[in-house]
């Protein structure tokens, strides 16, 4: 489990330096079905969806956002 935080703490840094995302104390981090990194930005009081591969924020989300600590992304298959 240690080893796994580790490798998506260092996927977190690498992408944010290479999409100069500004990271304010982020609490936690999950990977969708496409394979996007999403972060829950404590500090900024956003939601960040990220493209690990390139780097490239594809979405940040701050409406009804305060203090992210969790997330839970719902399958597609949930959707209605």
């Amino acid at each position: 489990m240690k080893l796994k935080l580790r490798v998506l703490a260092a996927v977190v840094i690498g992408v944010s330096l290479a999409a100069n995302v500004q990271l304010n104390n982020p609490d936690n981090l999950a990977f969708d079905g496409s394979g996007n990194l999403w972060v829950a930005n404590y500090g900024a009081n956003d939601v960040l969806e990220l493209n690990p591969t390139s780097g490239a924020v594809l979405n940040t989300i701050t409406n009804g956002v305060s203090g992210p600590t969790r997330l839970f992304l719902w399958p597609a298959s949930f959707m209605f």
